[in-house]
């Protein structure tokens, strides 16, 4: 009954204002211009990432994907990165560092925290990853292919700024904080 109401007077003020929607572009079209689905190129990527840290390791990954391994200095800190290159995205990886103990054994708040975190700073988010001498936290954001080199920069900007940003957050929980 409101929503009915309310909808009456708002068509009601509209059309006693005069008001007209416009119903579509006037002038001449514009050109259409078509985009380009090629992307950054393997070389222009790897490039790129050797001009934030000369001492790159390059290695062949699964399903024939590239990983780039690097330390990044920014503000004062020293970041830890993987990309993973293939030919469906891009994965930007930030190594937050090894769990202070096994999961099960932590804080739940810790971790409620996290994913309250990975709600706001989402697309980026925070995974546990398991390897031999236990859990690291990372924080990885993926970038779907194709994508330009500008975009490759600023999500690698945008995610080194989350990082920094989320430090109270994920820090609790690595032993290397």
């Amino acid at each position: 009954m409101v929503r009915t109401y309310a909808t009456a007077l708002l068509l009601a003020a509209l059309s006693l204002a005069g008001v007209s929607a416009q119903t579509g572009p006037s002038g001449a079209t514009p050109s259409a211009t078509t985009p380009s689905t090629a992307g950054v190129s393997e070389t222009d990527l790897a490039t790129y990432l050797r001009s934030l840290d000369p001492n790159l390791t390059t290695s062949q990954g699964e399903n024939g994907s590239t990983l780039y391994k690097m330390t990044v200095n920014r503000d004062g800190w020293n970041y830890k990165l993987q990309v993973e290159s293939n030919k469906a995205a891009i994965w930007l990886i930030v190594d937050l560092g090894k769990l202070r103990g096994e999961p099960e054994e932590m804080k739940a708040e810790s971790f409620a925290a996290l994913l309250q975190a990975n709600f706001l700073l989402g697309p980026t988010h925070f995974a546990l990853e398991k390897g031999a001498s236990g859990y690291n936290l990372t924080a990885a954001r993926s970038l779907d292919r194709p994508v330009s080199l500008d975009r490759v920069k600023s999500s690698l900007e945008l995610l080194l700024k989350q990082v920094r940003s989320s430090h109270s957050v994920w820090s609790p929980l690595t032993a290397t904080n």
